[in-house]
């Protein structure tokens, strides 16, 4: 049951329901009034995708889940023994360019990650993605 909760539960879920309940209205026989309930279906499935793929209404929606999270005390890191540096991507840094540029958040985090294994006792440091 939870399987099938989690699977229907993300964004582009919602959007294909909202485009496939348009799509239905849309071909429904004889009826004018579920034709247009169709084209609204199928216009706000489109407005909501757009909406959730740029990056105010991302960063909006990724705020309160990373406002919880705190800075460590320098006692919590003193007493690591890894650091783990996650990586934020990159892009290509030219046209037709073989090489990769890191974007602004993987430079930030790996800045912070060097801070932080500065500061503690790790003897390993761990750089992913």
């Amino acid at each position: 049951m939870i399987y099938l909760v989690k699977a229907t539960s993300t964004p582009l879920v919602w959007v294909l329901v909202l485009l496939a309940l348009g799509l239905v209205f849309l071909r429904w026989p004889g009826k004018k009034h579920k034709c247009r309930l169709g084209i609204a279906l199928i216009i706000l499935a489109g407005v909501v995708l757009y909406l959730l793929s740029i990056e105010p209404v991302a960063n909006g929606l990724a705020y309160p889940l990373e406002a919880d999270c705190a800075e460590p005390s320098p006692q919590a890191v003193a007493d690591l023994d890894v650091v783990v540096v996650l990586g934020g991507g990159s892009y290509i840094s030219g046209y037709e360019s073989p090489h990769r540029v890191m974007s602004s958040h993987s430079l930030a985090r790996l800045c912070k990650g060097i801070s932080v294994f500065t500061q503690s006792k790790a003897g390993t440091i761990v750089f992913c993605g």
